[in-house]
């Protein structure tokens, strides 16, 4: 995990091996990972969805994030565009997801959950120097 910068641009490159698991991109997380939002892939359900941590009741996450893909086995890109609390996530520059994220930490990280996935050429590019609006 590392400190995230308020506007800024990460670009990740993944492949993932067989399993039933998921994998993703913390953002704006503490250092306890008990606030947060994820980016979540779930290769089995054909899906990239977003998670917001604490969760409202009962959601296995935010059902207006879900978009449906056809993650096929070999190198991906990622890329996340952050301008303070308005964000969109970029796979293979086919499938857009846009949300908003409210500042419940500044961390960030990767993760990985029954699934062995190889992330490569991590970056994370500061666009500008502004100041964060705190919630």
């Amino acid at each position: 995990m590392g400190k995230l910068p308020c506007t800024c641009r990460i670009s990740i490159s993944f492949s993932y091996d067989s399993g039933s698991g998921e994998f993703g991109v913390l953002l704006r997380t503490d250092e306890q990972l008990e606030n947060g939002y994820f980016i979540r892939f779930e290769p089995n359900y054909r899906r990239v969805v977003l998670d917001i941590h604490p969760r409202a009741g009962d959601i296995p996450h935010q059902v207006w994030s879900e978009r449906f893909l056809s993650l096929e086995k070999g190198m991906h890109k990622l890329a996340v565009i952050l301008d303070d609390t308005a964000a969109c996530a970029y796979l293979d520059d086919k499938v857009a997801l846009s949300f908003r994220m409210y500042h419940q930490g500044d961390m960030w990280g990767l993760f990985s959950q029954n699934l062995d996935v190889s992330f490569q050429n991590i970056t994370v590019n500061k666009i500008a120097s502004r100041r964060c609006a705190k919630a």
